[in-house]
């Protein structure tokens, strides 16, 4: 789906809500219920229903953007709301009303937490229609004419904001300076927005303890200023900014040994320290000596012993700048170093408590001293911690997680200072080696010939593992010194399992975010990977970008049995938070099999509905088109599990549910361990040597692309005026297995949208009009019917969505119209994907700049709107229609465009490969011009030249008079000697000095 905005965060109370929801039945209450009967009770299934889907309509109105919140839409909402509200209503009394033999066990008590949890989010939403609606009667009501006058529909709607936005603020005091910034910027020196706005926009910015202090006053005009100065009185502490940032001097994290991200952090941390301490009014100046001697006790011993080397005296004080500046020196320096032999440069394994005190070195917190207390028990009150509780330890294990989760315990430590992600504790699980307390081990039922691989992570540039097997260690280690480092081999440990007992892992439909667009892929969390993988269709499919990087893949002996050169950025989102990761996947040509390997009976399922699962369908086999490794893990998993039938567990991610655990089926086990080869062998060296040497292969001509060139070969013809007409070549599965659906209205709504955007930008909507208009006069467009072509339910005409590029720093073309030809219609395909996108012919730009520079006299040229040179045939015009109007006034038009697009994949080998036709065609003419526009020609760009005067000046002629005869106007000639473009039009004459 298109992101044409960034969603509001949802409040306190409604992030509350969803969570609640999602552990209606779990934590708290008891597994979900399982029916006895085989026919699920309708009334359940229609309360359930009924529920999701007043939770989705009220998340989808806080989604909405804050501008089309309009008086009749808050109004159409409410309505809707509260018939949402009377069907649940009615589905929760039929089922009360039912006995309790005829539903699930315990359904009545575990859907009673879900019914007040979508009660609360009803009242909620309820409360902000009736906020917004205040608001809105508030701005509508009689006020002094203003100077510049509005339309009745601009006086009824909210204001837009400077595309500047701030962060929404939760009450933390070393937020409240950037917030209070940045909210007075945007909102309050806004001169439009009157003061009952600045406090709504007030309200909705701010979250938890601080929106707590403002939501106490109504929305008025008068309370702006007492909220505001609330907020001020509130969090402008100075003191507490101040003691933080000494706080964060003095636990500086000792760097173990030399490397430039960890020295390039520490420099970076003192100076932001320095930075807040001066906007708060404290004197640094004289803390010169204080800061190099806590600056140099965190520094390995390399780098304080070249530090001590550079200074010119050993009894004179040194200044924090000229540690300041040997820091820098050292971290480029280190860093090149590791670039250019980075299998020397690796680093040593960090330990855990130093990985733990780096994290909590970048997040800025809130300290508050408290006298130091003795620790009680969570459970029985007494004076001893938790985990040696008699007690404690007497209840059942599943109760123990159960307690943990209801108390908000550390899972790793039985804390409660802080949450498991945060925990310093080395320590882990005795039983598995997990992060979690022995007391909180769960005994899995046995599983034969599982696997679960492991892995030491290693802090270096790139996150990469190692792991050797067992037989290899002894000697590895005692082999290492002899062995050169070209010999040191990346290995990435694969383990494919079958297992006698059916088991289902733990997937989840993701969305990865691509040029604006979210596409869902499902996605196998997998805790013993320890990078994360997408599959190359996907990475094609996508067209994701991707870097070169050497990686190998092994199995359980250490033979290599996959190997990846790309590595792929990616974007991943959380449907519900928009919550965005950035991580990095190696492309693989397979993942795994299709998981599961079984599908799960209706009636077993059943009492998984009640959850708010990330896969909805993961007990029915399908393709897995990612591999999330436990490099992005921790960001993912959230607090909450469940134990479903003692032998599935359920934990919750910010995607949603996911399960795992044993159902007594067969199954696929998949897991991973990675490490970036840092160098290759010295046979890889030499074979790729040889291989640069050799001469290239002519490429491989691919089906789809012979299918392409036949298409256009058989019907592109020639007007009587000379240009040429070509078909659009689809592709052979269009219309039978490839078709069109409905695409007017998507166009129109880009069309009203981009429209309202260009109206509030002056002169940019004009220029935008003149484009189009350009295309009417130059009869490039026409008139066209206002009706999509059907026939047998398939559509033989689209609609290509446009908008404006503005490039302010072009002398010519400041405002160009982009056409997307990507937007799919009612069908699910767009017009590119019915389109063959040919075969690549334009030469290697270098090696054409190179050749140019080759001759003593140049010459080059554009090509005047190239692609709108060459005409569309009438069959394949319906395919190219826009919608458009001069002014806001006038009727919506519908437009045929009559040339080739740009934006319609096709249409650069359509423009190269008639500049080819033309070639051939007046090859007996123009000789020398065909040659040129054969071998010398970048897309429109003409680059060519001679060591003879007069041939140059013969060339260029041709190559105007070829162009010419097929309607093609070559501009912008410039040359180094003026004889060469003597005979050319002086409008484009431009000469170079010799």
């Amino acid at each position: 789906m298109p992101l044409g905005h960034s969603p509001p965060k949802m409040s306190e109370i409604e992030t509350r809500s969803k969570t609640a929801s999602q552990e209606a039945t779990g934590g708290k209450r008891e597994p979900s219920p399982r029916p006895k009967s085989k026919t699920f009770d309708p009334s359940a299934q229609k309360f359930i229903a009924e529920s999701d889907s007043i939770m989705r309509y009220c998340a989808r109105f806080s989604d909405a953007p804050i501008q089309d919140h309009t008086e009749s839409y808050l109004m159409i909402k409410d309505k809707s709301l509260d018939d949402c509200w009377a069907r649940l209503q009615s589905a929760y009394d039929l089922g009360f009303s039912k006995p309790d033999d005829s539903l699930p066990e315990n359904f009545k008590s575990s859907v009673e937490g879900k019914y007040f949890t979508c009660l609360e989010l009803y009242e909620v939403t309820k409360a902000k229609i009736a906020d917004q609606l205040s608001l809105i009667k508030a701005i509508a009501a009689p006020s002094p004419p203003p100077r510049v006058e509005h339309t009745s529909a601009e006086a009824n709607v909210f204001l837009q904001v400077p595309p500047c936005d701030t962060e929404t603020f939760y009450g933390g005091y070393e937020e409240w300076p950037a917030f209070r910034d940045m909210f007075t910027a945007v909102y309050i020196n806004h001169p439009k927005l009157s003061r009952a706005q600045k406090l709504y926009h007030l309200r909705y910015k701010t979250q938890g303890k601080a929106g707590s202090i403002v939501k106490q006053y109504p929305l008025s005009d008068d309370n702006f200023e007492l909220a505001w100065e609330a907020l001020r009185s509130r969090y402008e502490n100075k003191r507490i900014l101040v003691d933080n940032q000494i706080k964060i001097l003095m636990t500086l994290p000792t760097i173990q040994s030399e490397n430039s991200e960890q020295l390039q952090r520490l420099q970076t941390s003192i100076n932001n320290c320095l930075s807040v301490l001066n906007s708060q009014d404290v004197q640094t100046d004289s803390w010169d000596p204080i800061l190099v001697y806590i600056c140099s006790s965190k520094l390995p011993e390399t780098t304080l012993s070249l530090w001590e080397q550079s200074l010119s005296s050993r009894r004179d004080l040194p200044s924090w700048s000229q540690m300041d500046d040997f820091l820098t020196s050292r971290y480029e320096v280190v860093e090149r170093l590791n670039r250019l032999h980075p299998s020397q440069n690796k680093q040593k394994p960090v330990a855990h408590q130093n990985a733990a005190q780096n994290r909590s070195f970048n997040r800025t917190q809130t300290f508050v001293a408290e006298p130091k207390r003795e620790p009680t028990c969570s459970y029985c009150k007494s004076p001893h911690p938790i985990r040696v509780c008699p007690q404690f330890k007497r209840i059942s294990v599943p109760n123990r997680v159960q307690f943990a989760n209801q108390t908000k315990l550390c899972k790793n430590c039985l804390g409660n200072s802080h949450s498991t992600n945060e925990c310093p504790s080395k320590w882990s699980c005795t039983h598995c080696q997990q992060r979690h307390h022995s007391l909180l081990h769960m005994n899995p039922k046995p599983q034969s010939r599982h696997y679960s691989a492991r892995a030491n992570e290693t802090v270096a540039q790139h996150t990469t593992a190692q792991s050797t097997p067992p037989a290899r260690q002894a000697q590895s280690s005692s082999d290492s010194s002899e062995q050169p480092c070209c010999s040191k081999q990346a290995q990435i440990q694969s383990l494919h399992t079958d297992n006698d007992s059916k088991i289902l892992l733990p997937t989840a439909i993701v969305a990865v975010e691509h040029e604006g667009e979210l596409f869902q892929l499902r996605t196998l969390i997998d805790q013993g990977s320890q990078r994360t993988f997408i599959s190359s269709k996907v990475q094609k499919w996508l067209k994701l970008p991707f870097e070169h990087s050497k990686f190998e893949i092994s199995d359980m002996g250490g033979h290599v049995v996959q190997s990846s050169s790309k590595l792929c950025p990616l974007t991943l989102v959380a449907p519900k938070t928009m919550q965005r990761i950035n991580t990095q996947a190696i492309v693989l040509p397979q993942l795994t099999r299709h998981m599961p390997t079984f599908t799960i009976s209706r009636e077993n399922w059943q009492q998984f509905k009640i959850l708010e699962l990330a896969d909805p369908s993961c007990h029915i086999p399908a393709q897995t088109d990612m591999v999330i490794g436990s490099d992005i893990l921790p960001q993912i998993l959230l607090e909450g599990i469940q134990n479903i039938c003692d032998t599935i567990l359920a934990q919750k991610t910010i995607f949603g549910w996911i399960l795992s655990g044993p159902i007594t089926e067969n199954v696929v086990s998949f897991s991973t361990q990675v490490e970036e080869c840092s160098n290759a062998t010295l046979s890889s060296q030499l074979r790729k040597f040889w291989e640069e040497e050799e001469i290239p292969q002519p490429p491989q001509i691919s089906p789809e692309d012979q299918a392409c060139e036949h298409i256009y070969a058989t019907t592109t013809t020639r007007a009587p005026n000379g240009r040429y007409i070509v078909r659009l070549p689809f592709k052979e599965e269009f219309p039978k297995k490839l078709s069109l659906g409905h695409s007017w209205s998507a166009a129109l709504q880009q069309f009203f949208s981009m429209e309202r955007s260009l109206q509030k930008k002056g002169d940019l909507g004009t220029m935008y009009n003149n484009v189009l208009q350009e295309y009417l006069d130059l009869g490039h467009m026409e008139h066209t019917k206002p009706c999509e072509i059907v026939a047998n339910g398939k559509y033989f005409s689209f609609y290509l969505p446009h908008h404006a590029v503005v490039k302010p720093d072009k002398v010519t073309t400041k405002v160009r119209v982009v056409f997307n030809a990507s937007k799919t219609s009612g069908s699910g395909k767009s017009l590119n994907d019915v389109l063959h996108t040919g075969p690549t012919l334009q030469p290697d730009l270098m090696l054409l700049i190179l050749q140019w520079r080759m001759h003593r006299f140049v010459f080059n040229g554009d090509i005047e709107k190239m692609y709108r040179q060459i005409l569309i045939h009438e069959d394949d015009k319906d395919f190219q229609r826009i919608l458009f109007r001069t002014s806001a006034d006038s009727p919506v038009t519908d437009y045929n465009l009559k040339t080739v697009t740009f934006g319609v994949n096709c249409a650069p080998y359509l423009a190269i490969r008639t500049l080819h036709q033309l070639a051939d065609d007046t090859i007996a003419t123009f000789p020398l011009a065909a040659t040129i526009l054969k071998t010398e020609t970048y897309v429109d760009d003409i680059l060519s030249g001679s060591h003879d005067i007069d041939n140059a000046t013969e060339s260029l002629l041709q190559v105007i008079k070829a162009l010419k005869s097929a309607g093609f106007i070559l501009k912008k000639l410039t040359a180094n000697h003026p004889v060469a473009v003597a005979e050319s039009n002086a409008e484009h004459r431009k000469i170079v000095p010799k």
